[in-house]
């Protein structure tokens, strides 16, 4: 069975195990978490290492962040973002 992830800068998006329960505790897809990568802004509040990306956006009356890190996946063989935190703060 082959899953289609989106895209975003030409690579699959895909969500650690970590992320993946996050999304669905917060009622979110991978499709949010591209809207939020294209859309969201720069929030980083401390130091990241040169591949990882934070990124804010207001969504539903919260504020979500997502955090994807630069990496590959042996399954597809090929680079990807690997979604590693997702947390949306009610407003």
């Amino acid at each position: 069975m082959h899953f289609i992830y989106p895209k975003w800068k030409s690579l699959p998006i895909i969500p650690s195990n970590a992320a993946m329960r996050e999304l669905y505790d917060s009622k979110m897809d991978l499709n949010d978490v591209k809207e939020i990568l294209e859309l969201g802004h720069d929030c980083v509040k401390g130091k990241r290492k040169k591949e990882v990306l934070e990124r804010c956006l207001e969504k539903k009356g919260r504020r979500v962040k997502v955090v994807v890190a630069k990496g590959y996946n042996y399954s597809l063989k090929t680079d990807c973002w690997v979604v590693i935190h997702v947390k949306g703060i009610k407003r």
